[in-house]
């Protein structure tokens, strides 16, 4: 879904997100971070007004949370994704992360019938 993405513009992308403090040129320490949505600037690409862009956040958040409920808490989705998801899952080595698949042995995710994420 649309709402799911991020937008295109690498400014707006800046501002949704949260800005180290070591990262931005000029900011201390004493500054400390800036969060998502507290600097927007719309003459640099950005959104309009902080607002604006807290309220593509929440949509943004929204559909991201209702996309991983969706398939977490299906038995269809997690039998057809389940084997894909393992091969990405960090806890179990992937991108090369092995310290807990190392120490721990992980069983098989499965769906347990009802949802804490949805309530279903």
């Amino acid at each position: 879904a649309a709402a799911c993405r991020q937008p295109l513009v690498w400014q707006k992308q800046v501002e949704l997100a949260e800005q180290s403090w070591e990262t931005v040129p000029g900011r201390t320490e004493e500054d400390d971070d800036i969060e998502p949505c507290q600097a927007v600037n719309a003459s640099a690409g950005g959104f309009a007004s902080s607002s604006s862009c807290q309220a593509y956040l929440e949509r943004l958040s929204s559909c991201r949370h209702d996309c991983i409920a969706s398939f977490s808490c299906s038995g269809q989705a997690m039998n057809s994704m389940g084997h894909a998801w393992h091969k990405l899952d960090p806890k179990r080595g992937a991108g090369g992360f092995d310290l807990l698949a190392k120490y721990f042995d992980f069983p098989p995710d499965r769906f347990i019938g009802k949802c804490p994420l949805t309530g279903r």
